[in-house]
């Protein structure tokens, strides 16, 4: 009896991580493209994940294919947390309170691992 308590234990152990994160939605290595553009005030900046493993940034006119664009996707993507039936409001609700309290447009495109692909555009309204 004590051997089968313990076996489940460890499944759950296994397995539940895993179900919980299935449960926040793909993570950016599980899906196939990620590109974001944020258009604030003073600035423009672009985000792009292509499968498996190409990243870039751009702020303004300077491109970065370094550590400093892998950093910079990720982060963008967990403050968008791009998923199936999110709205293109609920995405810059997001990012207004995270640090672009000046944006004025968002345009999102994510490709799940079922091929499918998601596009939001968001553009900041007299009454937003």
């Amino acid at each position: 009896m004590k051997i089968w308590i313990s076996a489940l234990l460890v499944l759950l152990i296994l397995f539940a991580p895993g179900a919980a994160l299935q449960a926040q939605g793909a993570e950016l290595e599980e899906i196939f493209v990620f590109k974001a553009t944020v258009e604030t005030r003073n600035d423009t900046l672009h985000w792009e994940y292509n499968s498996p493993s190409a990243y870039e940034f751009h702020q303004g006119d300077t491109a970065f294919h370094d550590e400093r664009a892998v950093k910079e996707v990720k982060e963008i993507y967990e403050k968008l947390q791009p998923e199936k039936g999110v709205s293109k409001e609920e995405l810059a609700a997001r990012l207004l309170k995270n640090g672009y309290a000046d944006l004025e447009r968002l345009d999102v495109r994510w490709q799940n691992d079922q091929g499918e692909l998601h596009t939001w555009i968001w553009k900041k309204t007299p009454s937003s």
